[in-house]
């Protein structure tokens, strides 16, 4: 991380995940995940966090929020509009509609400042 932090992040991606590839935690992901949304490489950042939470970490509305104020600015680089409250639960089989809830998880400002 300490390569990160001083603003090398590649090298410090490479570090993280040759730890990852040694003992794989969840955690360093994550880390890998917020090194990439810090510095702007957002899709990289958003596959990061989406492995991460394919763990069931215990943080991990809080990082939904983080991936969805990241998909909003990736919307907003390419112009599109991006869907950030409602998370989508599935398909109903038998009707073929999909369902969605309100999460209520809206990013704080220092996670929309990335």
């Amino acid at each position: 991380m300490e390569l990160v932090v001083a603003g090398q992040v590649d090298e410090g991606v490479v570090e993280l995940e040759e730890a990852y590839n040694i003992l794989p935690h969840p955690n360093v992901l994550y880390n890998i995940g917020r090194a990439f949304a810090e510095v702007g490489r957002y899709d990289e950042a958003r596959d990061y966090f989406d492995r991460y939470l394919e763990s069931d970490p215990p943080d991990r509305e809080e990082v939904r929020a983080i991936v969805a104020a990241i998909d909003a600015r990736i919307a907003a680089r390419t112009g599109a509009t991006a869907e950030v409250t409602p998370e989508t639960t599935g398909t109903t089989e038998a009707t073929g509609t999909t369902e969605t809830t309100d999460t209520g998880v809206a990013a704080t400002a220092e996670q929309l400042a990335m």
